[in-house]
């Protein structure tokens, strides 16, 4: 009888060991399987906040569209008449020129200016010189400061809405 009952314990610790081994398998393999899920799971993060970011970048495309829409940017409604200037001005003039070149929709008949070039360089110019001849107009621009001019180059194109009917 106690041969009987060796037997069944070795039977019953080959069963554990072989249970045991199983077991460690598994866990490995469940391990195993952890880390790969944890880097999936990093990897759909990372998508995640990448589909964030455009979606943040559609949504202010979107806003701009909405707007250039609202406006009526489409080419086909709009006449083109291109603008060139280039002469020495005064400071008034100067200023006139700048306003006339800023953008003003709100306004009834408003209208784009589309810049293609702009180049204005400080010109100091003799009062009276060209205007009069001779020596008199020598010695007088000699007694007059110089006056404070700018040499303007401004080219582009204004754009003014159709009217719709």
């Amino acid at each position: 009888m106690r041969w009987l009952f060796s037997v069944l314990l070795s039977v019953a610790f080959a069963a554990g060991i072989y249970f045991f081994y199983q077991t460690w398998m598994d866990f490995r393999v469940g391990q195993a399987e952890i880390r790969f899920l944890q880097t999936e799971f990093a990897e759909y993060r990372k998508l995640e906040k990448q589909y964030q970011e455009r979606e943040e970048r559609v949504v202010v495309v979107n806003a701009l569209w909405h707007e250039i829409e609202k406006v009526g940017l489409d080419p086909d409604a709009w006449v083109k008449y291109p603008f060139s200037v280039s002469r020495t001005l005064d400071w008034t003039d100067m200023n006139n020129l700048l306003l006339l070149s800023g953008n003003d929709l709100r306004k009834h008949g408003g209208y784009w200016f589309k810049p293609e070039r702009l180049r204005v360089s400080k010109v100091f110019a003799q009062a009276g010189s060209q205007e009069e001849g001779g020596k008199a107009g020598a010695e007088k621009a000699k007694l007059v400061e110089p006056q404070e001019r700018f040499e303007t180059a401004l080219t582009g194109t204004f754009m003014i809405q159709k009217i719709r009917d």
